[in-house]
C-alpha cells in the first residue's frame, strides 16, 4: 500500500480556494435560477384581488432583479478565485 506524503501548506491553501470558488459558483447558479423564476414566471394569484396580484408581480420582478445582480456578483467572485488558482508560467531566465 503506497504511503501518502503529508499535505503541504500550498496544497491545502489551493484546495481551500478551490472549494471556496466552487461554492461561490454553485451559489451564483442557484441564485440566478431563482432570479429567472421570479422574473419570468407569474405568481399564483388565486384568491387575491387584482391590485394585490399586481403588487405581488412587481415585488417578484424587483426581487428577481436583485437576485440576478447578486448572482452575477457571486459568479465574478468565483471567477476571481479561479484566476488566483491558475498555474503561473515559469519565469524565463
Amino acid at each position: 500500500m503506497p504511503s501518502s506524503s503529508p499535505p503541504t501548506r500550498a496544497g491545502l491553501t489551493r484546495a481551500a480556494l478551490l472549494g471556496l470558488g466552487l461554492g461561490l459558483l454553485a451559489s451564483a447558479l442557484l441564485l440566478l435560477g431563482f432570479a429567472l423564476r421570479g422574473l419570468f414566471l407569474d405568481p399564483d394569484c388565486s384568491g387575491l384581488l387584482p391590485l394585490e396580484c399586481e403588487a405581488e408581480r412587481a415585488g417578484l420582478v424587483t426581487l428577481g432583479r436583485m437576485q440576478a445582480l447578486a448572482g452575477v456578483a457571486l459568479s465574478l467572485l468565483a471567477l476571481s478565485v479561479f484566476l488566483v488558482l491558475r498555474k503561473r508560467p515559469a519565469a524565463q531566465p
